[in-house]
């Protein structure tokens, strides 16, 4: 489809344009990372700590807070 605009939810608010192909490239890190953390971490708290303190810039915290707590049974 090569889209050469694309505004992800929870992408940094104050980055410089949006990109396809940066934001492709982020967003899959983004999802990397948190594939990881569900994998390792005990609890959504820590999930949440550890993807904040990995992209402190991102936007949109109450998706990572609702993806996080879908992971963990409470």
């Amino acid at each position: 489809m090569n889209p050469a605009t694309i505004i992800a939810g929870h992408k940094d608010p104050d980055a410089a344009d949006d990109n396809a192909a940066r934001q492709i490239t982020q967003s899959r890190s983004y999802v990397e990372a948190f594939d990881r953390a569900i994998a390792e971490l005990p609890s959504a708290g820590c999930v949440i700590d550890e993807m904040t303190k990995a992209f402190p810039g991102y936007g949109n915290p109450y998706t990572l807070f609702l993806a996080a707590h879908s992971q963990y049974q409470t």
